[in-house]
């Protein structure tokens, strides 16, 4: 018996086929996981600071996810590095949110000063 070998061109088509089916699992896969993180932002968000936070807390049974086969992570508490790795990682951030209503304050204390210079306004003080 003979056996029937694949020409090149039959090799390649057949892996082009194979990587697009692989490609479309892998992409639906990547949109199952996409759309359960967008639906539970919250909940996750919370239970990471909750963990994060309170490391010594009781932990319930996990439900094992079939969306998110994540390796489980020994809990411990934050440590100095991990605080200032995450107060450098929030600081643009945190500068984003301040810096408008440092803006306003200033504004509304440069405005108070500069009217009570010139026509000579002064804040009552209450009895």
């Amino acid at each position: 018996m003979k056996k029937i070998y694949p020409t090149p061109l039959e090799k390649l088509q057949s892996d082009k086929l194979y990587a697009k089916v692989k490609s479309r699992a892998a992409a639906q896969r990547l949109n199952n996981n996409i759309t359960y993180i967008q639906n539970n932002t919250g909940s996750i968000l919370l239970s990471s600071a909750h963990s994060l936070l309170f490391p010594g807390a009781k932990e319930k049974k996990e439900k094992v996810n079939s969306l998110l086969h994540l390796p489980a992570l020994t809990r411990r508490g934050l440590s100095m590095s991990d605080v200032f790795s995450l107060g450098k990682s929030l600081l643009p951030h945190a500068w984003t949110i301040a810096k408008p209503i440092l803006f306003t304050w200033g504004v509304g204390r440069t405005r108070s000063i500069l009217l009570g210079r010139l026509f000579g306004w002064k804040k009552k003080k209450k009895k």
